[in-house]
């Protein structure tokens, strides 16, 4: 019998169970390993105790750590980089106990995020001491519209594992149109969360969470906020950020028309978030990202910075500041049409965002900083420090950095996305999209989980 493995994390839980269960109906077995002690006891009272690995902060020393860059992982980590002493002795005992429970099960398919250390930590050991058991990353590949793919590396950058029968219905508008529809869905949502956000209901929620401890868990170590006290001044900090944010000076589309040089956006990640503190490892501290980009401009080029919509209050004044004293830095309203944006733009700087596929499959020049799917398309630069020393200016540091043999053209990345793509939503957001917990997608998700054991 195969055993299937899953990374609980925090809400995604429930959407694993939900996969869990539909997998154990088609024979599979199912074990999992856990950080909060809630659901640890659930899962435990579900699945059985022995199959559960229960990984608290405070779990005790089994043996000399594996050599699996544990300080890298520390430092990306949301959570344990606050405490990092205890953060790195925590990352480094629950090794033997991962690998060994594993290899007791004999797990052959880990499925899970690679959001927290925990998980990376996990995906670390199986890639390196268990060739036999093979991570999946359920992770949506941005195109086709509604599909993901399995992922091989930490960036989610390299696919693994075809499609055995992906519903060509869906891919039939296989055209950039599908990508624009995908942006405007997007768009959308993020309106509507964030409408929400500022509901009277949730304001009240937030309150009643605040008075009510609950569900602290002092040995999680997904937890950073497990006091009143740390809860209020994260609030503060966040009301008062939402607050400046509005007194930082911005600028319309329209100020675009009047340079004279090279237009470039930077499109600001979202952060903490996977795409910037995993897959845009060492790009993640984005304030000096964009410096050393603004280092490259030319005397009337000029640096758009976008602001993500849902990461305004994230940031504070100073951060804004700091980058606007610099000449010829701007930033933009959030608010600005994308598919406009892009079309006046001459270069699109991103770490690994969505953004720069958009203008990648509309021809644009983009320089990509951390892997992605995107980087093999032939308009996409991917540039090194030594090319930033090199070039006198960014036509120079484009030429030098973008791939020339063996990259795709619009329609080879197409093609091949699709080969991998899974129909469905495998991120289980139920906030995002609530459709994604009905049967119907919990089927195909299961179903792309088990093609992967007989390919």
């Amino acid at each position: 019998m195969s055993t299937i493995c899953f990374i609980s994390n925090q809400t995604k839980t429930i959407f694993y169970k939900k996969i869990a269960t539909a997998l154990i109906n088609k024979g599979i077995k199912v074990c999992w390993i856990a950080v909060n002690k809630k659901m640890a006891t659930d899962l435990q009272q579900i699945y059985g105790f022995e199959n559960v690995l229960y990984l608290p902060l405070s779990t005790s020393f089994a043996g000399e750590p594996f050599d699996i860059k544990i300080n890298d992982l520390l430092f990306a980590d949301r959570r344990l980089k606050y405490i990092p002493e205890k953060g790195k002795r925590y990352l480094c005992n629950i090794q033997h106990y991962i690998k060994d429970f594993l290899i007791k099960n004999d797990v052959i398919r880990i499925v899970g995020e690679q959001t927290y250390a925990y998980e990376c930590v996990t995906f670390r050991l199986s890639k390196k001491y268990l060739p036999e058991c093979q991570w999946l990353s359920p992770y949506p590949s941005r195109y086709p519209a509604g599909s993901f793919s399995f992922y091989s590396d930490e960036s989610f950058s390299r696919e693994v594992f075809q499609s055995i029968k992906v519903n060509k219905e869906s891919l039939k508008n296989n055209d950039v149109g599908v990508i624009s529809k995908d942006a405007e869905d997007y768009k959308e949502a993020i309106k509507l969360y964030i409408q929400e956000g500022q509901s009277w209901k949730v304001k009240l929620q937030k309150i009643l969470r605040f008075f009510n401890a609950d569900n602290y868990d002092a040995n999680d170590p997904t937890w950073k906020s497990n006091t009143r006290l740390d809860k209020l001044k994260k609030n503060i900090k966040h009301y008062f950020n939402l607050i400046t944010y509005k007194i930082v000076p911005k600028v319309t589309l329209e100020n675009l028309s009047h340079v004279s040089g090279n237009k470039i956006v930077f499109p600001l990640h979202l952060q903490p978030e996977l795409n910037i503190d995993t897959a845009g490892r060492y790009f993640d501290n984005q304030q000096q990202t964009i410096i050393d980009i603004w280092r490259q401009l030319g005397p009337n080029d000029v640096l758009y910075i976008k602001e993500h919509p849902i990461a305004i209050g994230n940031r504070s004044f100073l951060f804004y500041h700091r980058l606007l004293k610099l000449p010829n830095i701007k930033l933009l309203e959030h608010s600005c049409d994308v598919k406009d944006l892009l079309s006046k733009v001459d270069y699109v700087f991103t770490i690994s965002g969505t953004m720069g596929m958009e203008a990648a499959l509309l021809g644009k020049k983009v320089f990509c900083l951390a892997p992605t799917t995107y980087n093999r398309l032939k308009t996409v630069a991917v540039p090194t420090i030594n090319d930033y020393r090199q070039s006198n200016n960014l036509q120079e540091l484009y030429q030098s950095s973008v791939s020339r043999e063996g990259a795709w053209s619009v329609d080879d990345f197409k093609c091949h996305m699709e080969k991998y793509a899974f129909q469905g939503d495998a991120e289980g957001d139920l906030t995002g999209n609530p459709k994604a917990w009905e049967s119907s997608n919990i089927d195909m998700v299961t179903n792309a989980i088990l093609g992967t054991l007989i390919e």
